[in-house]
């Protein structure tokens, strides 16, 4: 049987933090047993102890720190898909989604991005990213 995953809200990573100042004396492994979690977890959290103790009451109830995660190889030029879009769109143009993701492709070969694909996924997350909507 293989375990699964778990994933640990901001809130938990920072009562785990705040135990390890103030009971653990500062050493993470003390908190893995405490709390019966993987210690590499734990370093890891408290690793990035900063980002989590100075998150905002109202992250509290995420799992990540805002601004973690992979970032989107094209995301650097949404501004200029943007406005390509809402040129045309102000210009009484259809846009449609093979419009974007053709004016995305064609940016990723100017500017020599490799493995760009600009798929339904991306263009449903720039979309979103951007609030924008199809009729």
């Amino acid at each position: 049987m293989t375990s699964k995953r778990k994933s640990y809200s901001l809130e938990d990573k920072k009562r785990v933090i705040e135990w390890i100042i103030s009971e653990g004396d500062g050493i993470p492994t003390r908190a893995a047993k405490q709390f019966k979690l993987p210690p590499g977890t734990v370093r890891s959290w408290w690793n990035s102890r900063e980002g989590v103790l100075n998150a905002s009451a109202s992250d509290l109830d995420r799992r990540r720190l805002i601004g973690a995660g992979r970032k989107g190889m094209i995301l650097d030029y949404d501004d200029e898909l943007v406005e390509a879009i809402l040129y045309l769109h102000n210009a009484k143009e259809w846009v449609t989604q093979q419009t974007v993701k053709d004016i995305a492709m064609g940016i990723s070969e100017r500017e020599n991005i490799e493995d760009f694909k600009a798929s339904d996924g991306w263009l449903t997350k720039f979309m979103k990213r951007n609030k924008f909507s199809f009729r």
